[in-house]
């Protein structure tokens, strides 16, 4: 009964960190028989997705970008303990105003 591709804008908005997890954790199931596509700015949910299911979206000369993340290029980062939504508020990942 689901549809083929689900967009989720903002899921976490109002939410308890806790239930940010939840539903991270609901859209890693749901992900394994359907397409899902956050929108978001909450780093506790970048958390709990790997840098290769991170896309980044920012504005170029106008232009709308998306970008994959070559975790590799993190490794270093990562390494010290550096999470994900830590990296993207650092603007190390870019996707930042």
């Amino acid at each position: 009964m689901l549809p083929d591709v689900i967009l989720l804008d903002e899921p976490e908005l109002g939410l308890h960190p806790t239930a940010i997890e939840l539903v991270a954790e609901m859209v890693k199931v749901v992900s394994r028989r359907r397409q899902v596509m956050i929108a978001t700015q909450s780093p506790l949910l970048v958390d709990a997705f790997g840098l290769d299911r991170v896309i980044v979206v920012e504005l170029q000369e106008g232009a709308t970008v998306l970008r994959g993340l070559d975790p590799a290029q993190y490794a270093s980062w990562l390494d010290q303990d550096y999470s994900p939504g830590r990296l993207w508020t650092k603007n190390l990942l870019g996707g930042c105003p």
